[in-house]
């Protein structure tokens, strides 16, 4: 895993390199990059390649695209919450869908009993909550809509 992250880090640090030095340009290679704020940025995003590389090996593609589904959702609500970002019905409608797709395919889809289980929750539990989500999805679905046409 950490070989291919470092093969991946090296091509790209070349073929950035050869843009770098192709484009003239009177700025350094260094500008800006004494700011904290792009130290934090540069050191987020390192360590989101290797928890990517990570997601991607042990929980595999689905569990990835959730994680980036929840990830914006909960961004979403830190921009609303800390930068006073608007917050409307239709972001508070994809908040909620993001969540319980997640829910759904995280506690439902995952743990589906198959013909060679045993034991396993009865079926009535995973058909309500399956219709609870549903139900959910659904009312957030139409208000977003509505807002969508009368509101906007």
């Amino acid at each position: 895993m950490h070989v291919q992250n470092m093969i991946l880090y090296f091509w790209g640090s070349i073929a950035n390199l050869i843009i770098a030095f192709s484009q003239d340009s009177d700025l350094g290679f260094f500008e800006g990059m004494d700011n904290v704020p792009v130290m934090f940025v540069l050191l987020s995003q390192s360590f989101l390649g290797i928890a990517i590389t990570a997601a991607l090996k042990y929980g595999g593609a689905m569990v990835k695209t959730i994680a980036a589904s929840v990830q914006s959702c909960v961004l979403l609500v830190f921009d609303w919450t800390i930068f006073g970002v608007v917050f409307n019905l239709q972001s508070f409608g994809g908040v909620v869908t993001v969540l319980c797709t997640s829910f759904m395919y995280l506690n439902i889809a995952n743990h589906m009993p198959t013909d060679d289980m045993q034991q396993g929750c009865p079926e009535a539990a995973y058909t309500g909550m399956r219709w609870s989500c549903g139900v959910v999805m659904g009312v957030a679905s139409v208000l977003s809509l509505v807002y969508v046409v009368f509101f906007v």
